[in-house]
């Protein structure tokens, strides 16, 4: 495991205590990062690429270096430099180059590259373009054919060596982005229609070139298209959208022009476009070529295109070869500013380096791709302005500006066996990107070999203006993308103007992966996401993948777009009631795609409109499929076509608790697919719909409505339309929901003023005390049980397992509902026995045990069941089984483990409280007649016990914790009372390593392995995993605080309660 605790550090003890980020009382955020502080080591080394010599000692600023000794060029004692060392670049000067990092620092002493405030004036500012000098004046004699009033445009000959896929006018630190030349000349003046200036399709017809061999699209647009010359088509290329779901424009080759039908030919955004292909009213535009270089602010240079040889076209031999012509704003002359023109796709590259930090820089402009190129083809084309690759630690990039870039951080583990942890980005200003902000994480791919990725912590930064020319195949211009880190932390960000998702995180491994994914704790929480999803659709604001533990809290998302115009155009006709809350948009503030075990609590979202005619129908605030053991509770909701929306709910498991759902269009809860409605476009990512759900495991509790939908519910299998809140309680009450109360409609304001944004309770809101108590484990490694005691509506002996532990038997996503459980069965108990607990106000949660008779009990050949899957490898599907000691459940083995009970029991009694012992090997957690806990370990006969003090059988409730630490060459045990060690006594030696606990005895709750003690007490919570703290990045203090006073027992702010309970929706009122 990856050593060391988390990596933030304040005046808060843990991260998640943190408000890192400034707040008004009304519900709403500010950017406020920590401030710039120019920190240096011990050895300091000052650059100047204006006035600096290699030759130099580069000790003080009067002696600088010229070149840093990362980038190729240095010479002298600059390229001699190594170790931790702190790079000093000058402000006010313009680095122009690559630096590729060719040492590491040490642990506490990283290399720094940084700026200081006081040598220098402006910014330190690195750039990795060449500046295109020589400009003249075009005349129509050497103009390019076709290229319209020449005599505006000017050119400069810059060469062949890089095509410059981006290029920008720089003035006084002032930046603006060219446009490659283009038809139509669109600009985005209409923010919630961003592509509002763009040429629409008529028609389209997919077909199958016989000289490519895959299927194309012949796309028609007779209005604008036809009868134009040829020659403008040939190496030009098409922005498209396409049909169905996402839809984000890509970046194709024009193949084939038909000047008759007004007609052109292209592929899909991956390879063919069987899937994907644009319809009538899909979008788009077209440029590269000087036939569009008609307006000022454009570009277009004469090159070799390189394009795909699979694609059998010809490639457009340059008339002027490496020959920049530039029309700009204002038709001014381009030798009174700055040109620079796309180089090199990276300013800073880091491969197999560690403890390095970036910090007090500005970076601009860069080079993209080739439009035509996909993420999986070359790491060149992966474009990032920072590029960290393979086996890092410690990488930190705070304090920078990213301005105008195409890519600013992608920090990528893709070999096998490579390994990154303790990465930071903090406090980055980044505005106007191509592809997207950052791209953090390890591979996705199905193998057993992964690489590794550890902790990553992204905070305070500030987005504007990203992703407006994402990369084809895949990309879809999300701002921050984090993939399979264990630990995440995305915290006091602001993000603002986003053609893509805003947080895009995945967690544990991608449905289809081989191997285990263990461990997994995301915390996304204080961040901004405001106006996302302007180019794409069928995203969240704010999203998460895959599996958790996710908690996801204390968030704005507001105005989601995912605006389809194709979709509503095709509709514009219908009226309002015939029209649904996915027929404008189908963009969600909150998304929970295809992910599982995760709480979104204390959020706020709000929309635009909830009028189904509107093109401006924000589709809903919270989105899921195919996902289970998820909780939504407390939240704020303002102004959306329907409140909740569920795909593929069939597994049930899922929490909708404390909520506020203020001015709904179309449904509040649509939570299946409603009877004699058409298809959604995204249903192929639904799998098989099972007829039977386990609606046992569903909760609807104290929610309130103010200006409720039209239709409240739909849920079951049937797709029975319930539209009254009586309805759906009853339908709840009939099939064993775990509660049926689902909430109230009310005829009076819940919040002070919504349509100002002012989320904060209205004074005689009755959401007062309304809301709901929702207990929330902190995650732990490798979970193999965990239990709620909350009492089932259909079979209260049956005590449900909700652990969550991607195994090497988690396969595909639409089949992680049925992998392995280990519910418990209660003996001799009735429905009198669950009875209201400290931990959930909305279920009775605990479980009360006689000490005679009563306890619980789960079976070993239940734990040891084969348990039959199927997996996907090289296009075939494999049927396989784990059994035994393939599983992973309670029957610990030589493993590390720790058992977690939170309890009382009656006054001066003690008694078994976890139990799987067998005469030669076992465990045995329990009070001894004193109340004193006590923890047994037996392997080949033998017993090792450890005995704590003092005593807690005191009648109040206790959260005890035994945790067992196997890797070294004896056991070591410890006991934590209430959050603290307690001191214990150790009897026998510890059992060596690699000696088994592995047995064959039943597991029993409550009750001894004969049966001649019985627990005299209540149980709330009961958890079991295969790991220690330290395999979860954490220590008993965290977890016993997040626990019993996290935020999900806070509001909005961090506030506590003031009243009776808890209010419902994010914000507590306060007097």
């Amino acid at each position: 495991m990856f050593a060391g605790s988390a990596l933030c550090s304040s005046a808060s003890q843990w991260s998640w205590q943190e408000v890192p980020i400034g707040t008004s009382p009304e519900g709403d955020f500010h950017w406020q990062p920590d401030p710039f502080a120019s920190i240096r080591g011990e050895e300091v080394r000052y650059i100047d690429h204006a006035g600096g010599d290699d030759a130099h000692d580069g000790r003080s600023p009067n002696r600088p270096w010229r070149h840093h000794p990362w980038d190729e060029r240095a010479a002298g004692v600059a390229a001699e430099a190594s170790g931790p060392i702190t790079y000093i670049f000058k402000r006010g000067v313009v680095y122009r180059g690559v630096l590729r990092a060719r040492h590491s620092g040490e642990p506490g002493q990283p290399i720094r590259l940084t700026s200081d405030p006081n040598w220098g004036t402006g910014e330190a500012v690195l750039i990795s373009t060449r500046q295109a000098k020589g400009w003249r004046r075009l005349d129509a004699a050497t103009a390019p054919a076709g290229l319209p009033e020449p005599e505006k445009v000017w050119y400069a000959d810059i060469g062949t060596e890089v095509y410059p896929r981006s290029v920008w006018m720089y003035e006084d630190g002032q930046v603006t982005r060219l446009n490659l030349a283009r038809m139509p000349n669109w600009t985005p003046s209409n923010r919630d229609d961003i592509k509002s200036g763009w040429f629409e399709w008529e028609t389209a017809e997919r077909v199958v070139p016989e000289e490519i061999g895959s299927s194309r699209v012949w796309a028609v647009d007779a209005g604008n298209l036809r009868g134009l010359d040829p020659e403008a088509f040939v190496g030009a290329t098409v922005w498209s959208e396409f049909s169905g779901v996402m839809a984000t424009p890509y970046p194709n080759p024009v193949e084939a022009y038909d000047p008759e039908r007004g007609a052109i030919r292209f592929g899909g955004p991956w390879h063919d476009t069987e899937q994907y292909a644009p319809t009538r009213y899909s979008r788009y535009y077209l440029e590269n070529s000087p036939h569009f270089l008609d307006s000022p602010g454009e570009y277009w240079y004469d090159g070799y295109l390189n394009i795909d040889p699979r694609l059998n076209l010809p490639s457009p031999e340059p008339t002027h070869p490496g020959r920049l012509y530039v029309r700009l704003p204002g038709d001014r002359d381009p030798g009174e500013v700055a040109i620079e023109a796309g180089h090199h796709t990276t300013s800073i590259e880091i491969i197999d380096q560690s403890h390095i930090h970036i910090s007090g820089l500005t970076f601009h402009f860069g080079n993209a791709a080739h439009w035509y190129d996909r993420w999986w083809t070359d790491v060149a084309v992966d474009a990032a302005t920072i590029r960290v690759l393979g086996t890092c630690r410690d990488i930190r990039i705070s304090q920078n500006r990213f301005e105008h870039v195409v890519m600013p951080i992608r920090i990528r583990a893709e070999a096998d066996g490579s390994v990154m942890d303790a990465i930071a980005v903090t406090d980055n200003d980044i505005r106007f990107t191509e592809y997207g902000a950052m791209n953090i994480g390890r591979r996705w791919r199905g193998t057993e070999q992964q690489p590794r990725f550890g902790r990553v912590d992204v905070l305070r930064n500030r987005l504007y203006e990203i992703g407006h020319r994402p990369m084809r195949g895949g990309h879809h211009g999300h701002a921050i993308e984090i993939h399979f880190a264990e630990v995440q932390n995305v915290a006091g960000n602001v993000l603002d103007q986003l053609w893509g998702a805003g947080i895009f995180v995945f967690g544990g491994k991608p449905s289809g992966a081989e191997g285990n994914a263990p461990f997994t704790r995301i915390l996304i929480h204080h961040n901004k996401v405001t106006d996302s999803l302007l180019n794409t659709n069928d995203w969240g604001g704010i999203e998460t993948w895959q599996g958790g533990t996710a908690y996801v809290f204390n968030n704005i998302s507001g105005n989601p777009g995912g605006y389809w115009h194709r979709n509503h155009m095709n509709r514009l006709h219908l009226p309002a009631e015939e029209r649904g809350h996915t027929t404008a948009r189908f963009g969600f503030a909150y998304y929970m795609d295809a992910a599982f075990k995760q709480a979104y609590f204390n959020n706020i979202a709000w929309g635009k409109s909830s009028d189904l005619s509107s093109p401006l129908a924000n589709t809903t605030p919270f989105m899921e499929i195919i996902g289970f053991q998820n909780a939504v509770f407390n939240n704020t909701a303002f102004r959306f076509a329907a409140g909740s929306r569920r795909q593929a709910p069939q597994p049930g498991r899922n929490y909708y608790l404390g909520n506020l759902w203020v001015d709904t269009g179309d449904w509040i809860f649509h939570h299946g697919r409603p009877r004699d409605d058409a298809l959604p476009a995204n249903v192929a990512d639904e799998g098989v719909q099972d007829s039977v759900y386990q609606y046992e495991q569903m909760a609807y509790a104290l929610n309130f409505f103010e200006k409720p939908a039209r239709e409240f519910a739909v849920f079951e299998h049937t797709g029975y339309r319930h539209g009254s809140i009586d309805s759906f309680r009853e339908a709840l009450r009939i099939r064993g929901a775990l509660t049926d109360q689902v909430g109230e409609v009310v005829d009076r304001p819940l919040l002070r003023d919504a349509e100002a944004h002012d989320f904060r309770p209205a004074a005689d809101s009755p959401a007062r005390d309304g809301g709901a108590r929702v207990f929330l484990p902190w995650p732990l490694y490798a979970q193999v049980g965990e239990w709620h005691f909350r009492l089932n509506q259909r079979d209260h002996t049956r005590v449900w397992d909700e652990h969550w532990n991607m195994t090497h038997y988690y396969t595909a996503r639409t089949q992680y509902q049925h992998t392995p459980r280990y519910h418990l069965t209660a003996v001799n108990t009735t429905e009198a026995d669950f009875i209201e607990g400290p931990l959930d106000n909305w279920v009775r949660s605990a479980l009360r045990l006689n000490g005679r008779d009563q306890y619980l009990v789960l079976q070993d050949e239940t734990i040891k069941a084969p348990f039959a899957y199927t997996r996907q490898r090289d296009g075939r599907q494999i049927e396989l089984t784990a059994a035994g000691d393939e599983k992973q459940t309670p029957d610990m083995l030589d493993h590390s483990f720790l058992i977690e009970v939170h309890f009382k029991t009656e006054a001066d009694e003690g008694g078994p409280l976890v139990s799987k012992l067998s005469p030669d090997a076992g465990y045995l957690l329990d009070l001894d007649d004193a109340g004193r806990p006590r923890l047994l370990l037996r392997t080949a006969g033998r017993d090792h016990r450890i005995i704590g003090a003092p005593s807690i059988n005191n009648g109040e409730w206790r959260h005890l914790v035994a945790e067992v630490d196997r890797s070294g060459p004896r056991a070591v045990a410890w006991l934590y009372v209430d959050g603290r060690p307690i001191p214990i006594r150790v009897e026998n030696p510890p059992p060596p390593a690699g000696a088994s606990l592995g047995n064959s005895a039943d597991l029993f709750i409550g009750r001894n392995q004969d049966g001649s003690r019985h627990l005299d007490g209540t149980l709330s919570f009961l958890r079991m995993a295969r790991g220690t703290l330290a395999d979860a990045y954490t220590t008993i203090e965290e977890l016993h605080a997040w626990q019993f006073d996290g935020p999900h027992y806070r509001d909005f702010f961090g506030q506590t309660p003031t009243g009776a309970g808890r209010d419902a929706g994010a914000i507590e009122n306060r007097p």
